[in-house]
């Protein structure tokens, strides 16, 4: 019992999971499903929108919201990297292009980097 109080707790604590992230020059609503999806979340690049569902955990929570804002951020990345010949040319490319997205959500989020970084 002491287990689905706690994750009623965690699922419940709406003040603490954001309900928009700025990334880029949009900003994207981020909808929490009570009910279990094929995946744990999706990204609608069209609608600028996160979905996540049901976990039995906060960090897998947490892990899901950051997987998909990465791939918002990867969204025009790949066409850049697939032009290195190199692997370590492509892992610098990879990261020279993300670092500074990635920096940027974190700056423009700090209720996002509060909700994922604070236990």
């Amino acid at each position: 019992m002491l287990m689905v109080r706690n994750l009623i707790i965690i699922w419940c604590n709406v003040k603490k999971r954001p309900k928009e992230i700025k990334i880029g020059c949009f900003t994207y609503k981020v909808k929490y499903k009570r009910t279990t999806g094929k995946n744990l979340g999706l990204t609608d690049l069209s609608k600028k929108q996160i979905t996540i569902w049901k976990h039995d955990n906060k960090e897998v929570l947490r892990e899901t919201l950051m997987h998909e804002i990465l791939h918002v951020l990867m969204e025009d990345v790949v066409a850049s990297v697939e032009e290195k010949k190199d692997l370590e040319d492509k892992e610098e490319a990879i990261v020279r292009l993300v670092n500074p997205r990635l920096f940027q959500v974190f700056k423009d989020n700090p209720n996002l980097v509060e909700f994922l970084f604070k236990a």
